[in-house]
Parts: structure tokens; sequence; C-alpha cells
């Protein structure tokens, strides 16, 4: 696969307002359901459906929407059915890691699901920790939600590909290509057996986030999160960079996060609230070219949702600081330290992934 261009914009725009609409009807559908502020779970899941699979071949994209459909409608599941049991949620991440990296060298599909579910299980564990712990909603409620989040996805996938078949194309039309499941499990299994590269980053990735999971999800409050996605812009889903270029992402992210506490001081709660999901809808947009800036967004959301209590700030930041350096070390600890020989690569996201992702209709076995 071809390495992202520096002339590539990270936030491609017509993306971002495919992902704000479809978040918002995502949002909107789960609030007339009556679920209140957990509709933005069904936003989230109606935003990476939609991002995934919109496309101008409108039979095409249904069938896209329907298979990343389910796999975001498990993951949604697996966060829900773990939430509030740390040793659970921390086995459940290790295992959405895992598979995340080996997903990376399957398919340009694959790719897709790995770095969007990255992005997308953080986002809905951080929030539902927050939604079923402080506001006391429970599992089927969080279910219904993901359920409806993954109909409207599918169902603006439909209309949007609709429009945009209508619509003069600037580039010709790729001829449909077939991607099977099974070939997908077989490049993955063979990938695990001769134990590659990805398998090797699932596995520093597995213990990392599991662990990072398990903090996150034992501390009293829900103020690990930034720990947890710390852990996770040190250990892309595929490949290492040096700590030096890890420690100026994170640096950058840091500044970001900081001037984001400052927000609810100064402006109206609603206004921050209306902020943060327009900041969910950044986070989603980018996971296909920059995941620094969509992990350190995911994190400067929770934050701005959860807000920093206002007579404690330096307090406050200075323990998100250690969160900070916990994250950094748990994710040296297994990423730097287990196979440290393996040559440093830079993770190969094509400059635009969704592009090459239009014109592929995945299909259950190779036999069509």
């Amino acid at each position: 696969m071809t390495q992202s261009s520096p002339h590539v914009s990270i936030l491609p725009l017509g993306g971002f307002l495919v992902v704000i609409a479809t978040l918002a009807a995502g949002f909107v559908a789960s609030t007339v359901a009556g679920l209140g502020f957990t509709a933005l779970i069904a936003g989230i899941i109606s935003a990476c459906v939609a991002y995934a699979a919109y496309g101008p071949d409108t039979k095409v994209a249904i069938i896209r929407s329907l298979y990343f459909g389910s796999f975001f409608l498990v993951l949604g599941s697996l966060v829900v059915l773990t939430t509030g049991i740390p040793w659970l949620a921390a086995v459940a991440m290790a295992l959405v890691a895992f598979v995340g990296s080996l997903l990376t060298t399957s398919s340009v599909l694959g790719l897709t699901a790995a770095l969007l579910s990255s992005t997308g299980y953080l986002l809905v564990a951080g929030f539902a920790l927050l939604f079923m712990k402080d506001q006391g909603v429970n599992i089927p409620l969080m279910l219904y939600s993901l359920a409806i989040g993954l109909i409207s996805g599918v169902a603006v996938t439909a209309l949007l590909s609709f429009v945009l078949s209508r619509l003069p194309q600037r580039r010709l039309a790729s001829p449909v290509q077939l991607i099977s499941l099974t070939s997908m499990w077989a490049s993955t299994r063979e990938s695990i057996r001769e134990f590659r590269r990805a398998t090797r980053d699932g596995v520093r990735r597995a213990l990392a986030l599991g662990i990072a999971m398990f903090i996150f999800q034992s501390v009293p409050a829900h103020d690990g999160y930034l720990l947890l996605i710390t852990a996770a812009i040190v250990l892309p889903v595929y490949g290492r960079v040096a700590l030096m270029t890890v420690g100026s992402r994170l640096l950058g992210s840091f500044m970001a996060i900081g001037i984001a506490l400052i927000l609810p001081f100064v402006l109206p709660r609603p206004i921050v609230s209306v902020i943060a999901i327009l900041v969910v809808a950044y986070a989603i947009t980018t996971a296909l070219r920059s995941t620094t800036n969509s992990l350190a967004a995911a994190c400067i959301a929770y934050l701005l949702l959860i807000g920093a209590p206002g007579t404690e700030i330096g307090m406050y930041a200075g323990w998100r600081l250690i969160d900070a350096a916990g994250g950094f070390v748990i994710a040296w600890l297994c990423g730097y330290l287990l196979w440290p020989k393996q040559p440093l690569m830079i993770t190969p996201i094509p400059a635009d992934l969704h592009h090459e992702c239009e014109s592929v209709r995945p299909v259950l076995t190779d036999k069509v």
C-alpha cells in the first residue's frame, strides 16, 4: 500500500460533512426514541458505518454498510457487555487491539475497519462507562442505542450513495472488486502462523491497551481516559515510530487537550457540548488519515463532555499529566521492549483510503 502523502489534508471536507450528517441522524433518531444523551452512542456507530461504506455505487455501498454495520455492532455490544467489569473489559480490549492489527494487512476493507474501530471502540468505551456508571443507563438501553445507530447508518449510506450516483463524478469509476471475508480470514490466519509484523504489533497493542483499559475501568471515577488514549497513540494499529516522534506527537496532542479544558470556563455548557460533538465527528473523520489526530480528538471530546472541576483545575491537570505518563510507560514497556530489534516503520495508510474502498464489494466466500 502507498503511504499517505504529506500534501494530503488530514481532514477531508467531504468526509467530515458525511460524518456530521450521519452522526446527527443517529443522534436524532435515538433521541426521538427517548434515549436522552445516550443517543451519542448511536451517533458514533451511525457515523462509523456510513463513513466506511458510502460511495457512488448505491448497491455496493449498501452491501458494504451491512458488513461494516455488523462489525461495529459487535464491537459496540462487546463494549457495553464488559463495561464495569475491569478484567473482562481488559480482555475484550486486548482482543480488539490484536484483531485490529491483523486486519491492517488483509485488504483495504480490513485496514478501514481497523483504523475506524481503533477510534470508534475507544469512543464508545469512554462514553459507555460515563453513561452506565454515572447516569445508570442499563445494558438493554445501550444495546438499543447501538441498534438504532446501525439502522440509521445503513439508511444514510443508502440515501447519500443514491444522491452521489446521480451526480457527475470527478473520477472515473473503478470496476467492482470482490473481496471475501474468507480470504481476509485466511490472510490473518497466515499472518498469525508465520508470526509476521502485524501479529507482533497486535501482541504489543493487546498487552498495552488491555492493561490501560483495566486501569480505566478500575478507577473510582472515569479520569483514566487520557492514560488509555496515550497508550493507543504511542502504539497505532500497525507499525512503530521512533520515541522522539512519539513524544512530539504527544506534546501537540496534550497542548490541544489543555486548551480544550479551558473552554468550559469561558463558554456556556450547551455550546461546549456542541463543540464536543463536532470534535467527535473530527475524530471519526481523521481516523483514516491520522491516528494521532483522531485519538487526541477523541480524548478532547470526552474531557469536554465530562468537564473538569473548576475549583480544583490545577490538581485535575496534574493528575491528567500523571495519566499521560502512565499510558506512555505502559505503551513503552509493551511496545518497545518486546522485539526491540524489529525495524521501525510508519503506518502505511493510503492517501485516499476511502476512495480505494468505494469500488470494493465484500462477499462471504470466493464462490459467488
